[in-house]
């Protein structure tokens, strides 16, 4: 079985993000969390992402002139790593508009993991 590569914003610690990673461990799970990102270098949750093997990045909103700026290095990022859906992990995640393009799809999860598109 081929599984989707996701990536996941945060912005914190993220353990939606790890309740996330946990179930992708699961053979029979459809999904592989490949990425994660945050816009604060010291978030926690990319400690846990690393504990688990997971590649991160931090994006500063602060480093850009302007969100479109920031969505699209997010995007770059994102095609680069060749992720197919990306989950934001709050509702207060970095991310705004610019990934809702039909390329990527976008996927949200609660804290049980379920997912809805």
């Amino acid at each position: 079985m081929s599984k989707k590569k996701v990536a996941i914003l945060i912005s914190g610690r993220g353990s939606n993000m790890e309740a996330l990673i946990k179930a992708c461990q699961d053979v029979t799970f459809p999904a592989s969390v490949e990425l994660v990102i945050s816009n604060k270098k010291e978030a926690y949750g990319l400690e846990i992402a690393q504990s688990y093997g997971i590649h991160t990045q931090s994006l500063n909103r602060k480093n850009f002139q302007n969100d479109h700026e920031f969505d699209s290095k997010i995007s770059t990022v994102l095609k680069e790593n060749n992720i197919q859906t990306f989950i934001p992990s709050s509702p207060k995640t970095i991310s705004s508009r610019a990934h809702s393009n039909p390329s990527q799809r976008r996927t949200t999860i609660s804290s049980s993991t379920s997912q809805s598109p």
